[in-house]
This record gives structure tokens, C-alpha cells and sequence, in this order.
């Protein structure tokens, strides 16, 4: 089996655990609201629980921005690195165990394992969670396909499907939607087994098939030797004119 293994709310239980914030009242008021947001995660409370992880998440940016008054590069060294040991101990102990981790990212751990080992596993965990006053979360995966690390589709033991990087179909506002139609094949074969000769046919959204391009000032756009403006979107085609990207000369 395939097991997931992320450390809870990382950074705002570091901050904690290693006073990462100079301030004692400042400190102490960053501890009552990880404990509202806590209760609010357990009522199940969406909103107010994605608003004070949003406020918790920020304070890392904070103590490293040299303009901020909470910066403090001492406290988040101790952040990042404190972190990133704890992770490293946690792989040293599996490997020493006969597990068998398959990749290891900000937070968390994947390994894979035999279920007769599992209890051992949790062990493991908990003692890692005791020396270090952290708590760990888990799910199991029936599969799992990296491009890389921050960059996979994974299916839960459960039929959840996680979806990161390039694989993720829906991206949030703001971020990259060129050629989704490539993450979309992807899911049809890595979850239902349609091949991509095959599901390609079932999407008809032109935007889908799109990618955009913003060139800067330097450059001038052409299609069908007609200029146009310096953001475009297009898709490939077999026909039709070409959209060139010009430097004058």
C-alpha cells in the first residue's frame, strides 16, 4: 500500500513550538487564534476555519519581509529548517525500519509499505509526534503518478482523487489555464483507462485546446500578417494562418 503522512498545520505549529515571533503578546494572540481555528475545523465551520489558515499561513511571509515589523529572519530560519530536520529524521527512521518513502515534500511523506507493517508505521509517527509536538495526518493511496513531486495525480483508497501541478483540471483563479485539455486526458487515463486517442474526442470546448501568451513591449504580434494586441490566446492547428511573435529590427 501506498501511505500519505502530512505534518498538521506545519508552519503555524512551528511558529509556535519555536517562538518564531519576537513579540510575546504578538505570540500569544497568534496561539489563541490557531486554537479558534482548530475549533472551527472540528464544527466543520468552512469559512471561518479557510479564513484564520489564511491569517496563520501569512505570518511566515511576514517575519521574512525585511520591511514588515514582524521580521524576524532569526525565527523563520528556525521554521524552515526545524521543519525540514523533523522530516528528515522521520525518513531516517523509516529507511532504518525496511520502509520504503517514495518522495517527500514541504510537509509531508509518501511510502510505501506492506499493511502487515502499518501499525509499526504508526509508531513510528507517534514517536516523531511526541518528540516534536507535532501531529500528523493520514490517507492511503491506490495509486499515485508524479511528474515530479509537487506534480501528481493520486487516487485515495477511498476514490478521492487529488490532482496537483500539471495534472490539476479545474486551476484556481489566477493560475496557469493553458491546454487543460492535457490534465484532462490525463485523469480519463490514469483514473478511468480511456486512452488519449480516444478521450480526446469526447471534449469539444475550444478553450480547452487554448494557451495564452502576454509579450512585452519589445516584441509586436502578427496574424495573417495583420498586427495585434500584445496578449493572445491560441490553440495548434493544422490549418490557418500562423500567429508570429515579431522583434522589430
Amino acid at each position: 500500500m501506498i501511505i500519505t503522512s502530512d505534518i498538521s498545520s506545519l508552519y503555524p505549529t512551528a511558529i509556535i513550538n519555536y517562538r518564531a515571533i519576537r513579540f510575546k503578546e504578538v505570540l500569544q494572540r497568534y496561539i489563541d487564534i490557531r486554537s479558534e481555528r482548530l475549533i472551527a475545523k472540528k464544527e466543520k465551520d468552512k469559512m471561518k476555519d479557510s479564513f484564520l489558515k489564511l491569517c496563520l499561513n501569512s505570518f511566515s511571509g511576514l517575519l521574512d519581509n525585511e520591511y514588515s515589523w514582524l521580521y524576524y529572519p532569526e525565527g523563520i530560519m528556525k521554521v524552515r529548517c526545524g521543519g525540514q530536520l523533523i522530516l528528515l529524521e522521520l525518513t531516517d527512521r523509516l529507511l532504518e525500519n525496511g520502509f520504503t518513502p517514495i518522495s517527500l515534500n514541504t510537509d509531508g511523506i509518501e511510502v510505501r509499505l506492506k499493511r502487515s507493517e502499518l501499525d509499526k508505521y504508526y509508531q513510528i509517527i507517534s514517536e516523531i509526534e511526541k518528540s516534536h509536538n507535532l501531529l500528523f495526518e493520514h490517507d492511503t493511496y491506490s495509486k499515485i503518478v508524479y511528474q515530479n513531486v509537487n506534480s501528481y495525480i493520486a487516487i485515495t483508497e477511498s476514490g478521492k482523487v487529488k490532482e496537483k501541478g500539471m495534472f490539476v483540471r479545474k486551476p484556481e483563479l489566477g493560475n496557469s489555464t493553458d491546454f487543460l485539455i492535457i490534465p484532462n486526458m490525463l485523469y480519463d487515463y490514469f483514473v478511468s483507462g480511456i486512452p488519449p486517442e480516444k478521450s480526446i474526442y469526447n471534449y469539444n470546448d475550444i478553450y480547452l485546446f487554448c494557451a495564452s501568451q502576454k509579450v512585452d513591449k519589445t516584441y509586436t504580434v502578427e496574424w495573417n500578417n495583420k498586427p495585434q494586441q500584445r496578449l493572445n490566446r491560441y490553440y495548434a492547428s493544422n490549418k490557418g494562418a500562423y500567429l508570429y511573435k515579431c522583434r522589430g529590427v
